[in-house]
């Protein structure tokens, strides 16, 4: 007799597949990514497949949770949110993507037009691209009331009106997705005083680590936290904890005078968070503050506490001296791969220069 166990709380991936078209991108690789956390914006990729010949596409990835995606061809990106075990049709606006080869792609890449040809209204894109025409239309007619006059009014008013479109939404991501942008409206009038709002938003809340405008309130909120005013540490003070026996510790117990920090998952994260806001300030030793962040990765309970650590090292010591340089390849001059991984052991000398520099 076989025995099956359900293990509680465990969340099965689900299959999640994009078919597409993109016109102009024949035989290109297309690449599905997702962020891995939303402090650090480290990319991981999830799927990538080549266009085919008729400019068609098609990606799948196993998804344990709604996630804010990213697909990219060449240096162009679309952002989109998927759901586990559903399947998107997507249109890629027609576009020559030749024609950029002259532009540095790391500032002036122009972004994918993405189109998800849909009826269904309660489709989770549909819904967020509606809030968000909505949200950017008030949040431009009435911002020097919002921010200068701190009208609160308007600001009741707006709600209303997302009321009238969304009062039958049930979406949970949506409903949360609305519910923290919404948030920063009232972080930009004052609506709500900073402990009011931490009690309205995070107090007693899960963290949404993949909810994009959760984690974009969240970072604003805590915004070089532990070194402004209205932190629970004067500057002098912390510097005094980074060089403790065990500064992980120390500044736990510290920020736990804050009563808004009293649930140790959110406390870390916000450490996590101000540890990567002073790391390049030049005011505190980055080796110190690189400790704080390896004794959340090894001791925290917090699973997603651990991957933001982790991707958080990653991020901060990446192409320093001693690291082990990113492994790549490239076509040599007879259009042959050639892999940085070959050349382990001998002297490798790298040259940098822009394409349209015709003497380099």
């Amino acid at each position: 007799m076989a025995l099956f166990f359900l293990v509680a709380g465990m969340v099965m991936a689900q299959k999640t597949v994009i078919n597409g078209v993109a016109p102009g991108a024949e035989r290109k690789m297309i690449h599905l990514s997702m962020y891995g956390d939303l402090i650090t914006l480290q990319e991981r990729e999830l799927a990538s497949a080549r266009i085919d010949s008729t400019g068609h596409f098609s990606l799948s990835a196993d998804l344990d949770q709604t996630i804010g995606a990213v697909l990219s061809i060449d240096f162009h990106k679309a952002e989109l949110l998927l759901e586990p075990s559903k399947t998107y049709s997507v249109a890629i606006a027609p576009m020559n993507y030749d024609e950029y080869k002259e532009i540095n792609p790391f500032i002036q890449s122009q972004n994918l037009d993405l189109e998800l040809p849909v009826d269904d209204p309660t489709e989770l894109n549909n819904l967020a691209g509606i809030f968000n025409t909505l949200y950017s239309g008030f949040l431009t007619e009435h911002f020097n009331a919002l921010y200068r006059e701190r009208n609160k009014a308007l600001l009741d008013t707006f709600r209303l009106r997302i009321n009238r479109h969304f009062g039958s939404a049930k979406n949970p991501f949506f409903l949360d997705y609305a519910a923290y942008k919404t948030a920063g409206l009232e972080q930009l009038t004052q609506y709500y005083n900073r402990a009011q709002l931490a009690r309205k938003y995070f107090t007693g809340k899960p963290i949404l680590y993949q909810n994009p405008e959760y984690m974009d309130f969240f970072n604003s909120y805590y915004s070089h936290y532990l070194t402004s005013s209205t932190g629970p540490l004067r500057k002098l003070d912390l510097k005094a904890l980074l060089l403790t026996a065990d500064p992980y510790a120390s500044l736990m117990k510290g920020m736990a005078a804050d009563t808004g920090l009293k649930e140790e998952p959110l406390r870390e994260l916000v450490l996590l968070k101000s540890m990567m806001d002073i790391y390049n300030s030049g005011d505190f030793q980055q080796e110190n503050i690189l400790a704080v962040i390896h004794a959340v990765q090894q001791r925290s309970k917090s699973t997603g506490n651990r991957e933001v650590a982790t991707n958080m090292i990653t991020l901060l010591t990446r192409l320093k001296p001693g690291t082990e340089a990113p492994g790549f390849t490239l076509l040599d001059r007879d259009q042959k791969d050639l892999s940085l991984s070959s050349l382990r052991g001998k002297p490798v000398v790298l040259g940098f220069w822009t394409t349209y520099c015709e003497t380099c």
